[in-house]
């Protein structure tokens, strides 16, 4: 089964570069200065290269027709999701609940989902992968970013909606809608510096945890937010399908996005606004490391079941 090959590699990509975070952090190559700085270029460069590229790459995508129920899939998901972080862990401590909060809206079904998508169910499920991933993009970088940002200080508002992250997310949706293609040079300098992202963020993973005071792995929070993640919500996601009466290749396309772990970015902003930083970092491992069991059964349901 080429998916389930892609998938251990994938994976296996991840923690090395995570391995290679920590080997830093042990090696004095980067100090905690060194890590803030990093934290930095990759929210407000990176990231931002990363988002504009994205929406660049979708330039025509709506106009191709029939993405109705896509679309469907994918807001139903945002909605359900910020009313999920508005409802679950009010006991939980206020820095680790921005991370939970952030994580039931984020995961990483850009890294793992995109490639996993495609390997099953070919070009057609790579555009609705696409289209799919446009919404939470935008949920991610608009009510995700507030999480973090909405401390109740005055100019919460303005700092949230000047976020570099944000304004590339308003522009990339301007530009994709608008079809207006930058010029070439423009979208490889993107492409590359976008590029980046995937290895830089699983170091500063690495970065984190090497600073983390020692401790168990999966604790109650985790546990729980796992089951979520990584069952609960694909499964919720298959019977809206079934319930519209979605071709094959969506339904399987969206229960594979859903059920993705949670995403790296909540590491960086956890470590760059004071949440939880440790425990996200715990939380994007575990659900990493089950994912290696649910999302194989995912796609088997996906490929027998739909």
């Amino acid at each position: 089964m080429t998916y389930i090959q892609n998938l251990l590699d994938l994976e296996g990509m991840m923690f090395i570069m995570i391995l290679l975070g920590i080997f830093t952090v042990k090696k004095g190559i980067i100090t905690e200065k060194g890590r803030g700085e990093l934290t930095d270029l990759i929210l407000f460069v990176i990231f931002p290269c990363y988002i504009l590229d994205c929406f660049i790459r979708n330039i025509g995508a709506f106009s191709a027709g029939g993405f109705v129920s896509v679309i469907i899939a994918s807001v139903s998901l945002q909605a359900a999701t910020i009313l999920l972080g508005r409802l679950l862990y009010p006991k939980a401590d206020p820095r680790r609940r921005t991370i939970l909060r952030y994580a039931i809206i984020v995961s990483n079904s850009g890294f793992l989902g995109f490639p996993l998508v495609g390997s099953i169910f070919g070009d057609q499920g790579l555009v609705y992968a696409s289209i799919f991933l446009i919404f939470q993009r935008i949920n991610n970088f608009s009510v995700g970013i507030s999480y973090f940002t909405a401390d109740g200080s005055r100019g919460f508002l303005r700092r949230t909606l000047t976020h570099p992250c944000i304004v590339s997310t308003f522009l990339g949706v301007a530009i994709m809608l608008l079809e207006l293609r930058p010029p070439e040079l423009v979208c490889t300098v993107l492409s590359s510096v976008g590029s980046c992202s995937t290895p830089l963020s699983m170091m500063l993973i690495g970065m984190v945890l090497a600073g983390a005071p020692g401790g168990k792995l999966v604790d109650r929070d985790i546990a729980t937010y796992s089951v979520l993640r990584l069952f609960l919500m694909p499964c919720g996601m298959f019977f809206i399908c079934k319930l519209l009466h979605m071709d094959v290749i969506l339904t399987g396309t969206a229960v594979l996005l859903t059920g993705m772990p949670a995403g790296t970015l909540s590491v960086m902003l956890g470590a760059k606004y004071g949440a939880d930083a440790p425990f996200a970092s715990r939380l994007v491992i575990f659900t990493t490391l089950l994912s290696l069991v649910t999302i194989p059964l995912w796609c088997l349901a996906c490929v027998y079941l739909v």
